[in-house]
């Protein structure tokens, strides 16, 4: 595996428009491909973002020069490689360029506190071994040199393998640790690494088929959901699951009740997504979101709704590493007779800000992708979002 640093000068024509609310970028300069509609031979890149205080990186994901897509949709069994790119925060110019990496399409990217960014690659070529391919995370800087590549060793025994998972990588907050973990046959394996060295401090295993599956982290506490244990209150009742808190090494305490997105907003407060009881046969109008902190103590409670549109919950919701916004991206599904009849409508999604305890978003944002990837900068003051073929910088009011 080599990674390489590039450093460009283009004309910021090119680049990026800017202006007091951020800057834009058209995204095909750097190797985005949107696939052709219909085309089931073709694909479209996948993003994913990271910030730190005075960078925003981007990986972008693309077919293999010596890869094709054999059979319809088969994107599973092409390769795949994954390059990382470095631009200004403030003027969206590019910095650096690192990779790129063969891997598979499950990737992830994030910044740790020291400002520096974590990439994790699936199926790809590990660099301490010609032997097999596996998982990895890579440490790397801001200029794009690796740093560390740790190696995410499959845990699980030879009889094992056939229920092995794949490792589900969560930050904290802060950014400053990170949870790693493998389910397998019988149990889960958990490492807490160090975000900022990748150095391990500390190691567990849950046994049995019914161990809480990890929602979120903070430097101190596990947040999970979990069958419940709570007696139903009548005969009617169907919670069968419960959101779970606990610090390093302590017992789990019922949070609440697991409908929902739930993520930390700091290391004693947690912010929710909860869907709003309708009578409309498509589901949901509204949703409700609920800071409070892990006693119980409620900080914020706003109702999310949009006229003659039915709202899809996001797989989950962004918190900032300054404990003061929270955010969600939401699919719109139009109401009205005809699009349902014809059983389509027009693709439309809605970013909300909110900056707690404020119940009124303070940034409202449309934008083009409901699976566009997003991130607040450290300081909470702009959000990062790439939305198909453009990455932007967008300032949040005060």
């Amino acid at each position: 595996m080599t990674v390489s640093c590039l450093s460009l000068s283009l004309p910021m024509a090119l680049l990026a428009s800017g202006s007091n609310s951020g800057w834009s970028i058209n995204l095909r300069i750097y190797g985005y491909h949107r696939g052709e509609l219909g085309n089931a031979y073709d694909y479209t890149s996948h993003t994913r973002i990271a910030a730190s205080e005075n960078v925003v990186s981007l990986a972008i994901d693309n077919l293999a020069p010596t890869s094709r897509i054999t059979k319809p949709y088969g994107y599973a069994e092409a390769s795949w490689t994954i390059s990382l790119f470095f631009f200004d925060a403030h003027s969206g110019k590019l910095l650096a360029e690192a990779g790129p990496w063969t891997s598979g399409l499950a990737f992830q990217l994030f910044s740790n506190s020291q400002g520096n960014f974590l990439l994790h690659l699936w199926n790809h070529s590990l660099s301490s071994t010609q032997q097999k391919r596996g998982e990895s995370l890579l440490l790397i800087s801001p200029v794009g040199g690796l740093l560390k590549e740790l190696p995410l060793w499959d845990t699980a025994s030879e009889t094992d393998q056939a229920q092995r998972h794949d490792w589900r990588v969560l930050i904290s907050p802060t950014r400053k640790m990170l949870l790693v973990s493998q389910s397998q046959g019988g149990g889960c394996h958990y490492e807490l690494l160090d975000a900022n060295t990748l150095a391990k401090q500390s190691e567990w295993n849950d046994v049995g088929d019914s161990y809480p599956t990890i929602l979120a982290i903070t430097d101190t506490q596990l947040m999970a959901v979990r069958k419940s244990t709570k007696q139903p209150q009548s005969s009617v009742s169907n919670e069968e699951n419960e959101v779970v808190v606990r610090t390093f090494g302590g017992e789990w305490r019922r949070f609440g009740a697991s409908t929902g997105s739930w993520k930390f907003l700091s290391d004693t407060t947690i912010a929710g997504l909860v869907e709003v009881p309708g009578k409309s046969d498509l589901g949901p109008n509204a949703y409700r979101l609920v800071v409070e902190r892990d006693d119980g103590t409620s900080l914020l409670s706003a109702k999310i709704e949009e006229k003659d549109e039915r709202l899809t919950l996001p797989e989950q919701i962004v918190t900032s590493p300054d404990a003061r916004h929270v955010a969600g991206l939401f699919d719109l599904v139009s109401t009205w007779r005809i699009w349902r009849e014809l059983d389509m409508g027009p693709e439309r999604a809605v970013l909300y800000v909110w900056a707690v305890p404020n119940p009124e978003p303070v940034l409202k944002l449309k934008v083009n992708d409901q699976f566009a990837n997003y991130c607040f900068s450290p300081d909470g003051s702009w959000v990062a979002i790439a939305d198909r073929m453009t990455l932007r910088m967008i300032r949040i009011p005060n």
